[in-house]
């Protein structure tokens, strides 16, 4: 018998393993990813998602504010204002003050749980002491106060730098504009002065019955049919057309040429460089959205609103003459 062949058992070919020169490159590769993936997750996520909460909590009432498509106006004999249709009350009122003290009267509205008030609180006396104060801060380069000179209802006023707080005066009578968080229908704390109600009522607001136009009831009034607008200037300024290098036309209005006042307007593509760009834009140029802006070299004072292609800025000098600017602004209109 012939010897059977046995059973062969197949042969274990060892694994072929990478050399460590492959893997390990890899290796350390993946654990940065994965470090990377938990710290974003623990750490980058949570903060912006914290912050995506805040934002959006002091958002809410900014929000409420862009959804006001109809502003309804308050108006009586003395002022008038834009205020949210959906305000939960808006009335007039008046209060009796203890001692000497004048008596307080005005309106008031409320929304989204803030109270926004316009009041008469005191008298011309107290508005000039601010003035004074302010006016005198600034001559001495030492800016202690906590207000700004700006322009109210046409007219000068007195801003808070932080708060919203604003105070404006006609015919012997101050204004307070105002915004406060509430509780319990109480006025508690002053709100910031970026809240979007105080800034679209401080916009809005006009007195009803001007009769300071009638200082200007004698001056002259500058036409352009070229770019459209006109403006009034006293009688017996001098008006000069320089010549200017680029598309558009400037107007300089002077009172003599050896006095430092003197305001223009200028009209082109382009904006005025300014220094000191305000965050807020007003409706004060003729009803346009207006941003406020100071150039301190030549002491400026810039208003500038869009129209089709054109930029169309009236500047004055000396920035804080207020007079001038109360009287100028109300009549520069566009005429077509």
């Amino acid at each position: 018998m012939e010897n059977q062949p046995q059973n062969s058992i197949p042969e274990i070919k060892p694994a072929h393993h990478l050399p460590l020169k492959y893997w390990l490159p890899a290796l350390v590769v993946f654990a940065l990813l994965a470090g990377t993936l938990i710290y974003y997750c623990t750490y980058v996520f949570d903060k912006d998602l914290d912050s995506e909460v805040s934002v959006s909590e002091s958002q809410t009432v900014k929000n409420q504010a862009d959804q006001q498509e109809d502003w309804k106006t308050y108006r009586n004999e003395e002022f008038e204002f834009e205020y949210p249709k959906e305000a939960q009350t808006i009335s007039d009122f008046s209060q009796n003050m203890p001692g000497s003290r004048p008596n307080i009267q005005g309106v008031e509205f409320t929304f989204s749980g803030n109270i926004y008030t316009i009041e008469q609180p005191a008298s011309m006396s107290m508005f000039n002491s601010l003035a004074d104060w302010i006016n005198n801060a600034f001559d001495a380069d030492n800016d202690i106060t906590h207000y700004n000179n700006v322009i109210v209802g046409n007219q000068k006023g007195y801003s808070h730098k932080t708060e919203a707080v604003t105070y404006t005066a006609l015919n012997d009578k101050v204004y307070k504009l105002y915004a406060s968080e509430a509780s319990d229908g109480k006025q508690v704390q002053s709100k910031n002065i970026s809240d979007p109600i105080y800034s679209h009522l401080i916009s809005s607001f006009r007195f009803t019955n001007q009769t300071s136009q009638a200082d200007t009831a004698g001056w002259k009034t500058y036409q352009n049919d070229t770019y459209g607008f006109e403006i009034k200037y006293p009688k017996d300024w001098i008006i000069e057309y320089p010549e200017i290098g680029f598309r558009g036309i400037q107007v300089y209005f002077w009172k003599n040429k050896s006095s430092p006042q003197f305001f223009w307007v200028n009209v082109s593509d382009h904006r005025i460089q300014s220094d000191q760009a305000s965050t807020a834009s007003k409706n004060l140029l003729d009803g346009l959205p207006t941003q406020e802006s100071y150039q301190d070299l030549g002491d400026y004072y810039i208003l500038s609103t869009k129209k089709g292609t054109y930029y169309y800025e009236l500047i004055f000098s000396p920035s804080d003459d207020k007079e001038l600017q109360s009287q100028t602004i109300p009549t520069f209109k566009f005429t077509e």
